[in-house]
């Protein structure tokens, strides 16, 4: 519940950081996060574990988030991760609709591709919290 709490946290964020009235990429990024404390409230193989499986909203959540975050979406190495995050995020779809994740590897495919999805708003956060010092001494409060 802690992980969906954190998205949900992180959701607020950029939404905030985004200025925009409707932050597509925060909506994504919450709904995720929803569907993760749902997996902490109901036992695996209950239909709302998982919230009916709604969380396959963070395939998006990286890439409507680059277009929307404006000091993120500058940096070409930011481009770099939210397309490794983006194609990763693809890769681990097929591999479940096409019957190709092994089953005895179902549960380690699904932790790697939850770290490389991880990853994004871990490095995201850590940009923006390194930014803001400095935007705060250039910019003072009046």
């Amino acid at each position: 519940m802690g992980v969906g709490a954190g998205f949900v946290a992180f959701s607020l964020g950029v939404w905030r950081e985004s200025g925009r009235r409707i932050a597509i990429g925060a909506i994504c990024w919450m709904v995720f996060g929803i569907s993760m404390l749902t997996n902490g409230l109901w036992p695996m193989g209950h239909p709302m574990h998982g919230f009916y499986t709604i969380g396959i909203a963070n395939i998006i959540a990286p890439a409507m988030s680059h277009i929307e975050l404006s000091a993120w979406s500058a940096n070409r190495r930011a481009y770099a991760v939210t397309a490794l995050v983006s194609i990763a995020s693809i890769v681990y779809l097929w591999l479940n609709l096409v019957g190709a994740d092994p089953d005895g590897f179902r549960g380690l495919t699904q932790r790697v591709f939850s770290s490389i999805n991880s990853l994004w708003p871990f490095l995201v956060a850590l940009y923006l919290l390194r930014r803001r010092p400095n935007e705060l001494t250039t910019h003072p409060a009046r």
